[in-house]
């Protein structure tokens, strides 16, 4: 079935002709949670299929875009909120990140290909075949050879320490942003989270974006498990609060939404939390570097509490509320 293949960042081909990204692992059959994000347009564009120019119509990932944007919604009882996703009679065809890696080994028609293919060839060193795949316009084969970027993933959490430990530690082949990009993404990132420009340059790995051969790259993590949508505790939204966190870190934070693991909290605004907050959730994956790492932050968010999971958490970048997360140590 379906729902019980697709994971993060696989892209769908819809009857319409958009293309849908998914989000996230957990899913059903008449609901896989996803995004679209680009559909058939008039005007030229830099990207294109077999059959006409392709609109990008989210140009970011901001939840009021991708709300504003969506064909249906559903409401996830896990979120406490209605989510954008498409039914699977909707789904003309599954692209598998994984699959499409393997391709580019055997085939490359265009020098964006090269680029990703010796980028492929370098995560194998530490990666496998079955682990490593590629997303974003090279996934569906849209991509702009000139203009458009590698974006990796990696399945699995043995796989995703190995490459982020390999990536940190070869900066000569995986290079940081050069001091004029990387004010520039800070930028764009300070607008995005609401936190300075100066907050959000704590945030910059070279494991998560950086250029490879002259190109810029992203790469995403996952556990590649795929799960239910039904099996997740329902949570209730409190209120909006500030709260003092210590972090502990985790491979789970590399998933999507991140989730930083909570040791440590003190209340600073908002309503007394009925029970132990345990979690910081977000919808911004800016944060993923303190998520995974750990460290000390003041998140601001939706308190959510679960008296199926005996928990509250924080929940960050909802179409709700968007909050924010400083790292602060």
């Amino acid at each position: 079935m379906l729902y019980d293949t697709v994971l993060d960042h696989y892209y769908l081909r819809l009857r319409n002709n958009c293309y849908a990204v998914v989000v996230g692992n957990n899913h059903e059959r008449y609901a896989v949670l996803s995004y679209v994000k680009y559909c058939p347009g008039t005007a030229e564009t830099p990207w294109r299929d077999s059959f006409s120019h392709l609109e990008r119509v989210v140009t970011k990932y901001d939840p009021v875009e991708v709300r504003r944007h969506a064909l249906k919604q559903v409401f996830v009882p896990f979120y406490d909120s209605a989510v954008p996703y498409v039914g699977e009679l909707e789904i003309e065809r599954v692209y598998n990140p994984v699959l499409r890696a393997r391709d580019l080994l055997t085939r490359v028609r265009d020098k964006l290909e090269v680029v990703a293919a010796s980028m492929i060839h370098a995560l194998l060193q530490v990666t496998s075949l079955n682990s490593l795949g590629v997303t974003g316009s090279v996934l569906p084969s849209i991509h702009n050879p000139e203009t458009s970027d590698v974006d990796m993933i990696v399945y699995g959490w043995r796989d995703s320490a190995s490459v982020i430990e390999f990536v940190s530690e070869n900066k000569s082949y995986f290079q940081p942003f050069s001091d004029t990009r990387l004010r520039l993404w800070a930028e764009a990132n300070a607008v995005a989270t609401g936190l300075t420009k100066n907050e959000v340059l704590k945030y910059y790995r070279n494991y998560r974006r950086g250029v490879f051969h002259g190109r810029e790259y992203s790469i995403i993590y996952n556990s590649g498990v795929p799960g239910s949508l039904l099996n997740l505790p329902s949570f209730k939204t409190m209120g909006i609060v500030a709260v003092q966190v210590d972090v502990e870190g985790g491979l789970d934070a590399l998933n999507y939404p991140t989730t930083g693991r909570v040791t440590r909290w003190i209340l600073v605004e908002g309503p007394a939390p009925p029970m132990d907050i345990r979690e910081v959730v977000s919808f911004e994956a800016t944060y993923i570097p303190l998520f995974y790492e750990g460290g000390k932050a003041v998140a601001r968010g939706l308190l959510q509490c679960s008296d199926t999971a005996g928990y509250c958490r924080v929940l960050v970048g909802g179409h709700e509320y968007r909050g924010s997360v400083v790292w602060v140590g």
